[in-house]
């Protein structure tokens, strides 16, 4: 009896012990980490800060870095984007300082835009199919040594109305031409002015927006020089300008052709594709904005400037493409260009050929 009278009460003295012990525990707790607090804020205020609003905005910020991580950098690189407050690029040293973002204009003199219901047309009713342009070396020729393939493309364009062309000349006249694509300058432009002035000889210089921008001063000595300046496309992607959409290739187009027009005063009036790719479809387009699409019948690949040529052996294959009428096309981004540019006008011209500039 005495021990059963014992044990409850035992037990309601353990509970009531315990009880005060862990309120013990509890009140030595919080005021630990009051104190902490208090430290932590009087370190804040110390600094200028206020503690309760940088703990509110990481917890409202982390969640959302976790869950929305690209659309978080979305945000922060339109903050950085100058483009939204007008901000133009900065002009390399010794070039014209233009807008990164050159307003495209629709009316410029014989060359302009077409409308999108005329670019529909000609997407409905030309091969939009894409074909490369041959070099003319290892085509076939006909009975005027000229390249098959490159005939037989003027040909056909030329029966479709559109405004194009291969040769300088007949395959009855004497006559040859020498122009040159540049995307970039590789750093032989003024000896290749240098060697054309000595020789007497005009020629086309097809290029682009970077040239251009890089080198103001080589394409004013291109034009002082009586050189003629055609339109190699503004932005030159490596893999092509045609393989963009027809409204694509027009905007870059006349982009180039309100470049050079508000830098330099100059009108282009021939276009030239870059990467040797094009289409019936943008060839009618260009000629329908104006432009006489200029291609060529000898295009040697002396476009990379870190390739090794024999000269004698790359002068031996070109003489052996010469026709009446042809058209040679260099790169100007390796030194062979210069090393064997001598060597062609002046066989060239003892051979009986008249050196004329693209008609």
């Amino acid at each position: 009896m005495s021990n059963s009278r014992r044990d409850p009460t035992r037990r309601l003295f353990y509970g009531f012990a315990s009880s005060l012990v862990i309120g013990a525990l509890l009140f030595l707790l919080t005021g630990i980490f009051s104190v902490r607090d208090s430290r932590r804020i009087l370190a804040a205020a110390e600094q200028g800060k206020n503690p309760e609003r940088e703990t509110a905005a990481t917890e409202e910020t982390l969640p959302k870095e976790i869950e929305t991580t690209g659309e978080t950098r979305e945000e922060e690189s339109e903050e950085e984007t100058p483009e939204s407050e007008g901000v133009t690029e900065t002009a390399p040293e010794g070039s014209e300082e233009t807008p990164a973002e050159t307003e495209i204009s629709y009316s410029d003199g014989s060359v302009h835009a077409l409308s999108a219901e005329q670019i529909a047309e000609i997407e409905r009713t030309v091969d939009t199919s894409l074909r490369g342009f041959g070099t003319g070396f290892t085509e076939p020729k006909d009975g005027n040594n000229r390249p098959v393939y490159v005939s037989s493309v003027e040909e056909e364009l030329r029966a479709a109305g559109i405004n194009v062309r291969c040769y300088c000349a007949g395959p009855e006249e004497k006559k040859a031409a020498i122009t040159f694509q540049a995307g970039y300058e590789g750093g032989y432009t003024r000896e290749v002015l240098e060697i054309l002035a000595r020789e007497n000889v005009r020629s086309v210089f097809y290029i682009t927006h970077e040239f251009g921008w890089n080198n103001p001063d080589l394409v004013r000595e291109i034009i002082a020089a009586g050189h003629e300046i055609g339109n190699h496309s503004y932005s030159a992607p490596e893999e092509g300008i045609a393989l963009q959409s027809l409204t694509a290739q027009m905007e870059d187009a006349i982009r180039m052709q309100t470049y050079m027009r508000e830098t330099f005063g100059y009108e282009m009036h021939k276009y030239n594709y870059n990467s040797g790719v094009f289409s019936n479809a943008s060839a009618r387009m260009m000629s329908d904005m104006g432009y006489e699409v200029a291609f060529c019948s000898v295009n040697y690949d002396d476009f990379n400037p870190d390739a090794e040529f024999d000269a004698n052996e790359i002068l031996s294959s070109l003489l052996s493409c010469e026709s009446n009428g042809c058209v040679y096309c260099f790169h100007m981004t390796n030194k062979v260009t210069v090393e064997i540019l001598p060597g062609l006008i002046n066989y060239l011209k003892t051979a009986g050929y008249e050196i004329v500039p693209m008609p």
